[in-house]
């Protein structure tokens, strides 16, 4: 089919221009009418090829031949879609590898890539909206199923850019994330953390598509506390009570920061499990398991954790870390405590062995 060759020619010319400006980063993104980075028109381009085989298709009078043109279309922008996700890993790899050899402006183009999966997803919306009332109902599934499909691709590489914009920070972080807990850390360290944060997410705010915006600060939130919570499941011995007093004002900057972002009360929910972490550290020897009883139930028994926990607290002894971990397992046993049916954010934080501990010193 002549339609189809064309489609091929064209989207492999226009991703091969793309993928170059992408990895020169010559310039800066072009800003759109919203003020947004976008590219030179890449999305509008693309579509303006499939609308137009679409058109010559619909010319026909044939719904095959049309949904067999929607379904080539479909395969077309699957292969794009699949191509960026690998140029973003590449990118990524190199800023992360040898940053002083790659070109700047990564966060800029990523955020302008992304703002084009978005419109891309709007253009191929419309185009659905556009065909289905053209057609019986034997082909409009086959089209409404490749255009779904082809939209749910540019939201996955669209997501795939925002996680990378996370990426960055956290890139940046590593050396101060890497001290939470450790000796340095008392002195605090959390503005700095949030200071870097700021930075980045002032260029999100300004630049990346909105909607996109929100996924990306719940993301980074949620990025932020598992990074936390993966410094308190390998600590070393905590000063008590210096490292509860330095936790505390931890959660007060860092709050500030993200209530910046979202509004304070949809923040509570998230910094509860800090809230519930506290109170296992502050309790009393004795007391201990009804602040495992408020934490478990919310998160599951999170075994290994919690006794983490207990060996790093400086004012407990080998003897009351035992007999707090015996109280604990009897709870467990006695109220049936399992872990939750839907994993909560402790499902993503990674206890390592001592051996592991000492490699990544």
């Amino acid at each position: 089919m002549v339609i189809i060759k064309k489609l091929d020619e064209w989207s492999a010319n226009l991703m091969k221009t793309e993928v170059e400006e992408f990895a020169a980063r010559k310039d800066p993104p072009e800003l759109d009418s919203d003020g947004l980075y976008g590219s030179q028109g890449g999305a509008a381009i693309m579509f303006q090829m499939v609308n137009q085989q679409v058109d010559l298709a619909t010319e026909s009078g044939q719904g095959a031949i049309l949904a067999r043109v929607v379904s080539e279309s479909n395969r077309v922008m699957r292969s794009m879609q699949d191509q960026w996700v690998k140029v973003i890993e590449t990118e990524f790899k190199k800023q992360i590898d040898k940053p002083e050899e790659v070109a700047g402006g990564l966060v800029e183009y990523v955020i302008a890539l992304a703002n084009d999966q978005i419109k891309s997803a709007d253009y191929a919306e419309a185009l659905l909206a556009r065909l289905e009332p053209l057609v019986s109902e034997k082909y409009r599934v086959t089209i409404n199923e490749r255009l779904n499909d082809a939209i749910d691709g540019y939201l996955d590489v669209a997501k795939k850019c925002t996680q990378t914009l996370i990426d960055l920070i956290f890139n940046d972080l590593k050396p101060a994330t890497k001290s939470l807990f450790q000796p340095a850390w008392y002195d605090g360290i959390m503005r700095q953390i949030v200071e870097t944060m700021r930075d980045y997410m002032t260029d999100y705010q300004t630049y990346l598509n909105p909607s996109l915006l929100d996924l990306l600060i719940e993301d980074l939130l949620d990025a932020f506390l598992v990074a936390y919570l993966n410094g308190l499941a390998n600590p070393p011995k905590l000063k008590m009570p210096a490292a509860t007093e330095r936790i505390k004002e931890d959660v007060s900057v860092v709050f500030s920061f993200f209530a910046t972002l979202k509004p304070p009360k949809e923040l509570e929910a998230y910094f509860d499990i800090i809230e519930k972490i506290l109170a296992l550290l502050e309790a009393s020897k004795d007391l201990v398991f009804l602040s495992f009883w408020s934490f478990a139930r919310v998160h599951g028994p999170n075994i290994a954790f919690v006794e983490g926990l207990m060996k790093a607290r400086g004012d407990l002894d080998r003897s009351a870390v035992n007999e707090v971990m015996d109280s604990i397992k009897k709870k467990i046993k006695d109220e049936g405590l399992t872990d939750p049916p839907e994993p909560t954010i402790m499902k993503k934080v990674a206890i390592q062995n001592s051996f592991a501990r000492f490699l990544n010193r």
